[in-house]
């Protein structure tokens, strides 16, 4: 699928219907957070992040359904996600993430203050990389998100684990070549894995992350949104929290590496009308470069054999931009 057909849809999505009855203190999450409404609805998440290695962009499309019950106070969603790698001097590329079901279930609710808890399930993609992403593990989500209201000022925080549910597969091939040293350097890698050298069954195994490269970890987020309420209006400033920096996939060759934690600072809007909700934000990573002193020098090709770490290497990206529709039915 072409970038310009992914744009017309995502345009035929924000324009087909006249955004949302708001019910309860819990507006609409945007994207890049656990993704739940109140109400059922029916619509597209869409993040597109600006400058991530291996010279390349990315958009990543979502689209969802949710039904609620219960006065609003159970919900359960299906999301299933595009992801489209925009490179220069490459060719681009275009593969289906992780599919996912949510259940979503109000805790406390009153004129000021919900407190929701949310449970999300991602299935692991199959080894086919010319199709699906580098996911081929399952993972838990489960969250708690407290929000408020109260003339005119919006608060929501939400805390979120990250727990993978099944394992990497091993490797196609012997590890020994790994440990010998007859695969290529990971830093020379494609969009969706590392160049390959002519080894029998090497395609199949450098594709997809396996126990002789990566592990996985389990991982926490907190997010944290506070805002202006103007009619159907909300204005916010948001502060993303990451533990491990690169969540829960881990490349062995790095982990002591990369640093354990990553932040990220933004700033959008919600507005709702009729039966629409559409946010908009923006996001930055705070980020530092790591030292790159004598003593680091010294310890890197003394110890570990290889020159410090490039600070471009370690930064995710350097901006996004995040857009989700709702549409209510």
């Amino acid at each position: 699928m072409s970038f310009k057909r992914l744009l017309f849809i995502a345009s035929l999505l924000v324009t087909g219907n006249t955004i949302f009855a708001h019910h309860g203190v819990s507006a609409p999450l945007p994207a890049g957070t656990s993704g739940f409404y109140t109400g059922s609805a029916y619509g597209f998440f869409s993040t597109y992040r600006k400058a991530e290695p291996e010279n390349r962009n990315t958009l990543a499309l979502s689209g969802f359904a949710g039904i609620s019950i219960f006065e609003d106070r159970l919900g359960f969603t299906l999301s299933v996600p595009y992801v489209y790698h925009i490179q220069k001097d490459r060719e681009d590329a275009a593969r289906y993430g992780r599919a996912g079901l949510g259940i979503r279930g109000t805790l406390w609710r009153s004129e000021a203050l919900s407190v929701d808890a949310h449970l999300r399930g991602l299935f692991p993609m199959g080894n086919d990389s010319d199709i699906y992403v580098r996911e081929n593990w399952s993972e838990l989500r489960p969250a708690l998100t407290l929000s408020t209201r109260g003339k005119g000022l919006y608060g929501m925080i939400e805390i979120e684990g990250i727990f993978p549910s099944s394992k990497l597969p091993d490797p196609e091939i012997s590890p020994a070549l790994y440990q010998a040293g007859l695969l290529p350097d990971l830093e020379k890698t494609t969009w969706n894995g590392y160049l390959c050298v002519q080894i029998p069954g090497c395609d199949s195994y450098v594709e997809m992350p396996t126990t002789a490269s990566h592990e996985l970890k389990k991982a926490g987020r907190g997010y944290l949104r506070l805002g202006w309420s103007m009619e159907s209006t909300v204005f916010f400033a948001s502060f993303l929290y990451r533990t491990p920096y690169e969540e829960s996939l881990v490349l062995k060759e790095t982990k002591n590496e990369v640093r354990s934690v990553f932040r990220e600072a933004g700033l959008g809007l919600i507005h709702r009308y009729d039966r629409f909700t559409i946010s908009l934000g923006w996001a930055r990573p705070l980020y530092k470069p790591p030292t790159a002193g004598p003593l680091d020098q010294y310890y890197h090709v003394a110890v570990l054999k290889r020159l410090p770490p490039d600070p471009d290497r370690f930064l995710l990206y350097r901006e996004s931009w995040d857009l989700a529709v709702a549409i209510a039915f």
